[in-house]
């Protein structure tokens, strides 16, 4: 009897001093969120609970059912249910003393609608289409005041080798364009592309997938090299002009006059320029003892110039919002003298 008397004292005393360092409470917060017009389940919005003195702040995310669950001390709290683009569910003031179950938490869908939407866009240097490559002229700084075969030079998929032949990914069997148009500035020799100055080229179109609207010729690809054209209604004007050392000078001009039913259209180029060369050939005869018999030394200066004019005109008529008839006229000449003087 005493044994007993001794064991259940013990039991109490020690249910006495765990009771003294219980930590407090908490309480489990649980319920449901979805969304308002479909019922649907809303997976990782945000519930968040702050108590009144700020002391307590937690808060968790709902799970691919909707639902969630926390743990919080007895007390008062706001509580904040968010989701993005969403209206916030928000409670100021709750007090909590067990376990709750919040229940189904819906929110609405915010529309907000807004003023005005501005939308600034920027051509970049190469535009990626699904049946073309773009190269926009304008925008390469390099191509100052270059020709139509430095722009070349200059675009993707194009290669052109010391000779001026012109070729994509390596295949020479190309056509070359000229908006769009088959051209006789090209005639078979591709230096003739020189006579084009790069500020008067808008842009260069790469296609490496020709379609059935294209001849048969040049199964490589196609080069269309698109001259500027005015495109605001009314007269346009450009005058573009360029200076280098070495002598590389040049003047451009864009006319156009635009209305509803017909675009006149004109574009005018002309360069100059001059590059100085100079060789020097040292050589010694030796004869079969390979003893020295003579000396050569010879100093030579060249000067290469070339001037090249280009002429454009004619007019776009606009027949429908289909269909276009375009009438132009090119005219090119080009010349190249070379200077020498051997010393």
């Amino acid at each position: 009897m005493k044994y007993r008397f001794l064991c259940v004292y013990f039991l109490m005393f020690f249910s006495f001093i765990n009771a003294q360092n219980k930590p407090q409470d908490k309480l489990t917060i649980t319920g449901k969120i979805i969304e308002k017009s479909t019922d649907k389940a809303l997976e990782f919005a945000s519930i968040y609970f702050e108590n009144e003195n700020g002391k307590i702040k937690t808060g968790t995310t709902s799970d691919k059912r909707g639902k969630f669950k926390l743990d919080i001390p007895e007390g008062i709290y706001k509580i904040t249910v968010s989701f993005l683009s969403y209206k916030s569910y928000v409670v100021n003031s709750k007090f909590f003393s067990k376990d709750t179950d919040l229940g189904i938490i819906t929110l609405s869908y915010k529309s907000d609608q807004l003023k005005e939407v501005s939308l600034n866009y920027t051509k970049g240097l190469v535009e990626f289409k699904l049946d073309k490559k773009i190269y926009n002229v304008s925008k390469d700084i390099a191509n100052a005041g270059g020709t139509a075969l430095s722009v070349l030079e200059n675009a993707p998929y194009v290669n052109v080798d010391g000779s001026n032949n012109v070729s994509i990914r390596n295949n020479s069997n190309i056509q070359i364009l000229i908006n769009g148009k088959p051209s006789g500035i090209v005639d078979g020799d591709m230096s003739n592309l020189n006579a084009i100055p790069a500020n008067s080229i808008s842009k260069v179109e790469i296609i490496t997938s020709k379609s059935a609207k294209y001849d048969a010729e040049g199964s490589g690809g196609i080069i269309n090299i698109v001259l500027k054209k005015g495109k605001g209604l009314g007269l346009n004007t450009s005058i573009e002009t360029h200076m280098g050392m070495p002598d590389d000078d040049g003047l451009s001009a864009n006319i156009n006059y635009k209305s509803k039913s017909v675009n006149f259209f004109s574009t005018t180029g002309y360069n100059h320029s001059s590059n100085p060369e100079r060789e020097r050939v040292k050589q010694e005869f030796l004869n079969t003892n390979l003893l020295t018999t003579g000396f050569f030394d010879q100093i030579s200066k060249a000067t290469k110039q070339a001037n090249s004019f280009l002429t454009n005109f004619g007019a776009d008529f606009y027949i429908n919002d289909k269909t276009t008839l375009t009438a132009s006229v090119l005219f090119k000449t080009r010349d190249k003298i070379i200077i020498q003087e051997v010393f």
